[in-house]
């Protein structure tokens, strides 16, 4: 029988539940889409709730999910035993990067868990949330990253950097010996080229290696 959606009213660790939301959406390989198509809910709201932004609903989407999926309720609400020591097993807790406004980066309490097939041979790793679009259609506004913590340009990629004191993500190119040009993906925002004495206004925090979520 289905369970009833409505009037749900429970007192939630809210982070803990939002961690084992994201083990089954990555171990499942479904986008935030996926399930919304699933569970007749707009793709903004399943997004806005897996990343805490609307935690009133983590109830009835649990309940959703257990309906659609055969999740089990459960373990999603309470992380049963056997439930919870498979999880921490297939997981790594990785700390979300923080930039602070006078001028220093840190890494905060928040983490969350990833699959560790994720984390294969990743050395420093941190998880940054996407602020914006400039690098659609590779990664998309509040999507997470996983990235290597690093201090220096270690071959063309895309990067998690500080670039006049802003932190965003780019894709940054070696041309010749002394220059790096830096890309967007979005076609709607300009690239620009840095010169040896303009990189002074760079900064590289890490290599990006993965995007956690997929927006289609």
């Amino acid at each position: 029988m289905k369970k009833d959606v409505d009037n749900v009213d429970f007192d939630l660790d809210h982070k803990d539940i939002i961690n084992r939301l994201r083990f089954q959406q990555q171990k499942h390989g479904l986008s935030h889409a996926d399930i919304a198509s699933r569970i007749n809910w707009d793709r903004s709201k399943v997004q806005r709730v897996f990343f805490g932004k609307q935690s009133q609903h983590l109830n009835n989407l649990c309940l959703e999910l257990s309906n659609a999926y055969n999740w089990s309720y459960e373990w999603m609400i309470n992380g049963d035993v056997k439930g919870q020591e498979n999880f921490e097993e297939q997981t790594q807790a990785i700390p979300l990067y923080q930039y602070h406004k006078v001028n220093h980066a840190f890494f905060n309490d928040h983490t969350l868990y990833v699959p560790k097939k994720l984390c294969y041979r990743i050395q420093n790793l941190c998880l940054y949330e996407m602020i914006g679009d400039s690098m659609q259609s590779t990664i998309y506004a509040n999507e997470i990253v996983l990235a290597d913590y690093c201090t220096k340009f270690i071959g063309d990629g895309i990067y998690l950097l500080k670039i006049w004191n802003v932190v965003q993500i780019k894709r940054i190119q070696q041309i010749g010996l002394n220059s790096f040009n830096v890309t967007c993906d979005n076609s709607n925002y300009k690239n620009y080229d840095l010169s040896e004495d303009e990189q002074s206004n760079l900064d590289i925090i890490a290599k990006v290696k993965h995007v956690i979520t997929e927006p289609n």
